[in-house]
Order: structure tokens, then sequence, then C-alpha cells
């Protein structure tokens, strides 16, 4: 079983994200036997997510069903939000799991990289690449792209840092 915390709220594990601010809330009643396990790995996996550690353990492919799973809930939120409130939507919706094409970056080295978007701080977009890398993408001076559903979606990351992060 895969699992670790995404943010204080949000957890992943058997390919699954859950998050207690969902409206599903946390796992359903089929993986009850399994919330004592995952509290303590999402407690051991928090602490060594502060050291930045744990993003080195895992694979693109294993944040694949991330993906997937993001892709899934941000095509229910844009029908349900429709064409009039699409950029409310966006903005509110959380980009972990998204995959991001890092179009310009003050660290040249990056712009053309692309890769999933595993954690957002207030600064950066900490993206896992197809070759198995992690790189803390900064915000500042720095263009994005992505696609939900039918749209393609370009940020300007000097407007991200103000965004609600999940403390």
């Amino acid at each position: 079983m895969t699992v670790f915390a995404l943010d204080d709220t949000s957890i992943f594990f058997d390919g699954g994200c859950y998050s207690s601010t969902d409206h599903g809330g946390w796992p359903a009643a089929e993986h009850i036997a399994c919330i004592h396990v995952v509290a303590v790995l999402v407690v051991v996996v928090q602490t060594v997510q502060s050291c930045d550690v744990w993003l080195w353990l895992w694979s693109f492919e294993t944040f694949k069903p991330m993906h997937d799973k993001w892709k899934s809930n941000i095509e229910q939120h844009l029908k349900i939000a429709g064409e009039n409130q699409l950029a409310q939507c966006l903005l509110n919706a959380t980009l972990h799991g998204a995959l991001i094409l890092v179009v310009q970056c003050k660290i040249v080295s990056y712009s053309g990289m692309c890769g999933i978007m595993v954690r957002e701080t207030k600064e950066t977009f900490g993206i896992i690449t197809q070759d198995n890398k992690f790189r803390a993408v900064p915000k500042k001076l720095s263009v994005f792209m992505f696609q939900a559903d039918s749209w393609k979606i370009t940020l300007d990351g000097d407007n991200l840092t103000s965004r609600n992060l999940v403390p």
C-alpha cells in the first residue's frame, strides 16, 4: 500500500486521494480497517515530509493515480461550475495531481519541464518529472500551463503567491 500526506487535510493511499474537506470526506467504509494503519503512516510520513525526503522515494509512476483522480475531480468541478464560473473554480481548485508544464522560469533549466504537481507552497510548486526527479519550481517570474478537461490554462506564477493554501 502506498501512503503519503498531501497536506494536513489530505492523504493519498491505495491509488486514491482522500480529503477531510471533500464532499466524500475520509475513506469509504471499505477502508475503515485501514484507518489505524493509515493514521500511523500519515504521522510518520508528515514527519518525514517536513524534511522533503519522502519526495525522493517515489517515481512518476507512483503519482499517476493521483493525476487520474485530479483529472476526474477537476472535470466534475468544471461541469458543475459551468463556463461562467470557470476562473473562480480554477482559482479555488487544488492543483495537487495536475500535469503541469513549466513554460517559463527564472531557473532556465526548468523551462519546458513537465510533471505532476505533488506539493504547493506559497513560493513554489513541487513537481515530479517523468524521469523521476523532484523539482521545487519557484512561482515568481514563472509561467505554468495545464489542461483541465478541454481547457488549456496558463498561470502567471507571480499571481499565485497569494493563493489560499490549506494550512
